[in-house]
């Protein structure tokens, strides 16, 4: 398990980790990436701090993939775009003679710039730590439920790494048929269109069927189809809210008959009884950020975030706040002119607990929350 830090000086932010051990020991791998630009990879620097070594990895206008999509659904064309720029940079570590599976694949550590839609990977000279088990549990957890052929791709593709047979080209392979499936459906097809399709599917299922024997591809079918409804089930139970009323049944004479002790007094938190909001204190811009609906993200850039605001201060993915049973929780994420809780700055990526009467600063943008 690796040991890492977020840090931000005065205009950019890092991602630190600390030598596990490989460092020092893979010398080449270490000087590659960081006295080169290798397209795709997150830029580094080495530091020697009281003696040991650590890099620096600079995430400055970049979101992790957990980042982005925490509470949102992924789709076909985000996770094609991944696979394809992953196998970009595992051809371009190809020219360096680096080794592919050190990259870091654990969905903290891939990062995309929201404005280019850019992947950037974390090279870290030890396979061991790879992580793309985690990444693919990652993908099967948010890829949207209505997309049966994102679903079959990505259980696929866990297929594939569970049997040891994991090939990046295979899996372009398939988006590409993919793509050319789609291009040759026309939105309003004529019967000749109709009948090439029939012929095409027909084609692909005959050539499926001499690939797989017909054991294999009911159990295959039979994995999909129990992990797809599993999955419906799990969200269907997460998305009931039930809400339960006990109302004592009194009388007056019973109130009346009551006696004068009132009893201890019983202590009710906070969370109770609070508005969930944050009220501006802005003279031009008077947005209010309520926090009922939680996780939320908050930024300048609309598709990104669940709340926009339109202020130059304000990154595109600023802050998010989340709850952790009747805590809030606010984290500030990665966000170029800092979110502060009562005038104290959190780090890139840190979390803190907020209560009723913290000043909370995003960027300019001051609020309180009640």
């Amino acid at each position: 398990m690796l040991e890492t830090k977020y840090f931000r000086d005065y205009r950019h932010n890092y991602l630190i980790i600390k030598d596990n051990g490989c460092l020092l020991q893979n010398t080449y791998q270490r000087k590659m990436i960081t006295e080169n630009q290798i397209k795709g990879l997150l830029s580094s620097q080495e530091r020697n701090i009281n003696g040991e070594v650590l890099l620096y990895y600079e995430i400055t206008s970049k979101q992790s993939l957990f980042s982005i999509y925490d509470g949102k659904c992924i789709y076909m064309s985000q996770i094609r775009e991944l696979f394809m720029q992953l196998k970009l940079v595992n051809d371009m570590l190809l020219n360096y003679l680096l080794d592919g599976s050190c990259l870091l694949l654990l969905p903290e550590y891939i990062f995309q710039d929201l404005e280019t839609k850019e992947f950037y990977f974390l090279y870290y000279p030890d396979p061991e730590e790879g992580g793309f088990e985690k990444l693919i549990d990652f993908l099967i957890a948010r890829v949207n439920s209505e997309d049966m052929k994102a679903i079959e791709i990505v259980y696929k593709i866990a297929d594939l790494f569970h049997q040891d047979r994991f090939v990046l080209d295979e899996i372009l392979k398939w988006f590409q048929e993919e793509e050319e499936n789609v291009y040759n459906i026309s939105e309003n097809p004529t019967w000749e269109d109709q009948e090439k399709n029939e012929i095409i599917y027909t084609n692909q299922t005959k050539e499926t069927v001499e690939q797989e024997t017909e054991e294999e591809r009911l159990n295959w079918f039979d994995r999909i189809v129990s992990a797809f409804l599993e999955k419906i089930k799990r969200k269907k139970v997460s998305g009931k809210r039930e809400e339960v009323y006990q109302y004592a049944q009194t009388s007056e004479d019973i109130i009346y008959e009551q006696k004068l002790d009132a009893g201890n007094t019983v202590f009710i938190p906070w969370t109770e009884s609070c508005e969930n909001k944050l009220y501006s204190m802005n003279k031009k811009n008077k947005c209010h950020i309520d926090l009922e609906k939680l996780p939320l993200t908050v930024g300048k850039l609309a598709g990104a975030v669940d709340m926009v605001i339109n202020e130059n201060s304000i990154s595109r993915m600023h802050v998010k706040f989340s709850r952790n049973g009747n805590k809030i929780f606010i984290t500030d994420l990665n966000s170029t002119n800092g979110t502060f809780r009562n005038g104290i700055r959190l780090s890139p990526n840190a979390s803190e607990i907020i209560e009723p009467g913290d000043e909370i600063r995003l960027g300019k943008l001051k609020f309180v929350y009640r």
